[in-house]
């Protein structure tokens, strides 16, 4: 029923015409992305898994195990199935998160503070990078390399 519904244009929620490309009217989208809202803070308040709502969720995430797992062998399968594809995905959604943060002037590593005048990235972040590149160019200085070692 829903299928034939969707196939002519009425939004299966109201039965009234869709008036945009997708699932529900404009209308109905908004009750229904509301809802989803309400519904993902209500398990998180009471640790739930944030995708089937009955399961308690593991520590650090908002999933439970099951879940978790089921996204995992979709994921794995769907980079099996066309990997250039999803790699080709996440560079574009990266680089349109990239652009939306440096144009609202927030920073591009964390997306959680305001970005240092001139820069991309916050203080916090910026600071964090010039630690691991330091720590990284140390480490290289004491690596010998075979042609470092013909010249002792």
């Amino acid at each position: 029923m829903v299928k034939k519904i969707k196939l002519i244009g009425v939004c299966p929620q109201c039965k009234k015409p869709k008036d945009r490309d997708g699932y529900y009217c404009s209308e109905c989208l908004k009750k229904h992305n509301n809802r989803r809202k309400e519904d993902y803070k209500f398990y998180i308040k009471y640790g739930l898994c944030r995708i089937c709502g009955k399961n308690k969720s593991m520590p650090g995430t908002t999933y439970c195990e099951s879940c978790s797992a089921r996204a995992y062998r979709y994921n794995i399968k769907r980079f099996e199935e066309n990997p250039e594809y999803v790699r080709e995905h996440n560079r574009a959604s990266s680089k349109k998160r990239y652009e939306e943060c440096k144009a609202l002037g927030i920073c591009t590593r964390c997306r959680k503070r305001k970005a240092e005048y001139g820069k991309a990235k916050c203080r916090y972040c910026l600071e964090q990078d010039a630690l691991r590149h330091r720590y990284r160019n140390v480490r290289c200085e004491n690596v010998k390399t075979p042609s470092a070692m013909h010249d002792v």
